[in-house]
């Protein structure tokens, strides 16, 4: 299933493909991701993900899959934030109301 986070306050545009049966998420390179990680739970690992992952412009260099959609969002917006609601399947569609 195509999904995307298209960022209001923070610049994100990030497009993916979740997998229904395994759960996993792959976001597409060429995604663009927030380029402020505030201070959370997951900060260091995000950091660290990014070192490679990312340019310097924060536009994804190859395709990445996630364990789930919220690590994948995490990964993309920057902050704590659950995958369900951060994804979209549609523009007033989410990831909630497809899965369960």
């Amino acid at each position: 299933m195509q999904v995307f986070i298209k960022g209001r306050r923070h610049i994100t545009d990030a497009k993916g493909e979740y997998n229904e049966k395994t759960g996993e998420l792959v976001l597409f390179k060429g995604s663009v991701v927030s380029e402020e990680v505030v201070d959370f739970r997951n900060k260091a690992t995000v950091l660290k993900k990014r070192e490679t992952l990312i340019d310097k412009n924060y536009v994804v260099k190859k395709d990445i899959v996630f364990s789930s959609p919220s690590t994948a969002a995490e990964f993309v917006c920057g902050y704590s934030i659950s995958g369900r609601n951060a994804w979209h399947v549609d523009k007033h569609k989410y990831l909630r109301d497809f899965i369960k």
